[in-house]
């Protein structure tokens, strides 16, 4: 239930802040910081597969309706 709430959070973020963001992922545009913990980190990135649907030249697969974006970390011990 959770992964699906946040694919459709994504979405919802990418609708609302396409006009700030632009359609599709840019390195320049989007810097994604997680806490380095599996919960968290698989949120993020299912967060991402609904905000940045893979469009044009960043389609790898057509079967494949996500694209690797990075999520950086830091070890937990020193995320403050």
């Amino acid at each position: 239930v959770g992964k699906l709430q946040h694919y459709k959070l994504g979405q919802w973020f990418g609708e609302r802040y396409r006009d700030l963001i632009g359609d599709s992922y840019s390195k320049e545009n989007v810097y994604v910081m997680s806490t380095d913990v599996d919960r968290t980190l698989m949120s993020a990135e299912a967060n991402l597969a609904g905000f940045f649907p893979p469009r044009g030249d960043q389609v790898w697969d057509p079967k494949i309706k996500w694209q690797p974006i990075p999520v950086h970390t830091m070890p937990e011990k020193l995320d403050k």
